[in-house]
């Protein structure tokens, strides 16, 4: 257990303010407390799911979160709620979609990589070329044309709140890397997505994989009057199912401009679920495939 050695150091803080705020890396801190942290910092910092967070943080009602360039927070859940999903995927809408019409040999292509890899990047460009987004874009923009925007790691700068039980807010300022997996850029809007591929699970997402890259592109929705909507895409797989699931959220809104709320409970509550068979597109793979996270 990781933070075993240092949880009495958190513990005065956490009492008095809900938080322990370390404000340099998580690798400095690791080697002054000599703690057991053989993997890359995101591991222990920076966790994709509610679910992966550390027993022994849990167990206390505590969670970690990345801050800036390393920097972390511990923080108890009691004070603080948790920016992290809680989704369902009990009662969904069925995605329609056209014939896949792409020519054979780009079908064959995505067969061979689908029965090889669950890999995120594989089931986006699936999906474009399934003609998936042009009937994503026909139900929640107002036109089928769309122009696919960038995506990658980049560095954004801004203020990053948490608030606590009370509506008072613990403020931090954010600067480190991040990734946008997709984004469909409309005339009107922009869908800014985040990409899973899991077998029965990722309902508990992390906001910040939504969060960070839709604050990123703040500005230019301001300049230009667009809206920008977050969406989790999530495929379940097994041996029986091969699922996409879509969550839309309400339009993303920054707080005071250069800021976000990491942990607003209301953006994270999906506005609308569709859900559509993979199958559709490419069979089954015949074999287990196992989980890629980013």
């Amino acid at each position: 257990m990781v933070w075993e050695p240092v949880l009495e150091l958190f513990s005065h803080s956490i009492d008095e303010n809900g938080y322990y705020y370390c404000p340099y890396s998580f690798k400095k801190f690791a080697n002054e407390n000599e703690l057991e942290a053989v993997q890359d910092t995101p591991n222990y910092v920076s966790i994709n799911f509610w679910s992966e967070q550390r027993d022994e943080l849990k167990s206390r009602g505590w969670y970690v979160t990345r801050l800036s360039r390393g920097s972390f927070g511990i923080f108890a859940e009691e004070v603080f709620p948790k920016p992290y999903t809680d989704l369902t995927i009990k009662k969904t809408e069925k995605l329609r979609i056209g014939e896949f019409s792409s020519q054979p040999h780009i079908k064959d292509a995505f067969n061979l990589m689908m029965s090889r890899s669950s890999a995120e990047n594989t089931i986006l460009e699936l999906l474009r070329f399934g003609g998936v987004y042009e009937a994503f874009m026909k139900k929640f923009s107002k036109t089928t044309r769309y122009i696919v925007g960038p995506r990658g790691n980049f560095w954004p700068k801004f203020d990053l709140h948490m608030r606590d039980k009370n509506n008072k807010l613990a403020t931090f300022k954010y600067h480190g890397q991040t990734e946008l997996d997709y984004s469909l850029w409309a005339e009107d809007r922009i869908f800014i997505i985040e990409a899973k591929s899991q077998p029965k699970s990722g309902l508990d997402v992390g906001w910040h994989k939504l969060s960070f890259p839709c604050q990123f592109y703040s500005e230019i929705a301001r300049k230009h009057g667009l809206e920008i909507i977050p969406v989790y895409l999530l495929r379940n797989f097994s041996d029986i199912e091969n699922t996409i699931y879509i969550f839309v959220f309400p339009p993303y809104e920054s707080y005071n401009e250069n800021g976000l709320i990491l942990n607003d409970q209301s953006a994270m509550t999906p506005e609308h679920v569709v859900s559509l068979d993979l199958n559709l597109l490419v069979p089954l793979p015949q074999r287990k495939l196992r989980s890629f996270t980013t």
